[in-house]
């Protein structure tokens, strides 16, 4: 899956597909890619980093934390006024700093383990930020991503963005000669 961590649509497939797919996962004979696209600018920055902060055996539970908090993030980002978002100009590692702090997203990377000072560290890290672009450009250049949900199923891309869609084609793929 490419998706954004501010996208409704992919919380609602992380949220409809969650144990779903933890229990296909379990059978090792299938596997769970979630790469981040960030589809809403300067807003995705910050989770796409501290996502890659937290150790690979968290990554998921930190996944669907940030996906649980969307509600709050967003209404915190509309809470926030332009002058004071105008004011950050274009420079990356500050507004990606600005943003994790300010919409809740340091205080849950300490939930998972990362201090302050390290969250802090990963969001103003100008090459974690340029590798979001470099992954992103890669992913609209080799996989024609333009939105999310874009889910790839066997090298295929789906038409579903629902978990319903998803389930719908595993389903005959499950089956003898599918």
């Amino acid at each position: 899956e490419y998706g954004s961590r501010t996208c409704p649509t992919c919380k609602q497939f992380d949220l409809d597909s969650r144990d779903a797919i933890a229990k296909r996962v379990a059978t090792g004979k299938f596997s769970y890619e979630f790469r981040d696209f960030p589809v809403h600018g300067g807003i995705d920055f910050a989770p796409i980093v501290l996502g890659r902060c937290v150790p690979p055996s968290r990554y998921f539970a930190m996944l669907h934390a940030m996906f649980d908090m969307q509600d709050d993030v967003w209404a915190k980002m509309n809470a926030i006024p332009q002058a004071q978002i105008d004011a950050l100009g274009r420079d990356a590692p500050k507004i990606s700093l600005f943003l994790g702090r300010k919409l809740g997203y340091v205080a849950l990377a300490a939930k998972f383990g990362i201090p302050a000072a390290k969250a802090e560290a990963c969001l103003s890290n100008p090459a974690a930020l340029q590798a979001v672009l470099t992954r992103a450009q890669a992913a609209e250049t080799k996989e024609g991503v333009h939105s999310t949900p874009t889910l790839i199923l066997n090298g295929q891309r789906l038409s579903a963005v629902y978990w319903s869609g998803v389930e719908a084609v595993l389903a005959l793929s499950d089956r003898p000669g599918g």
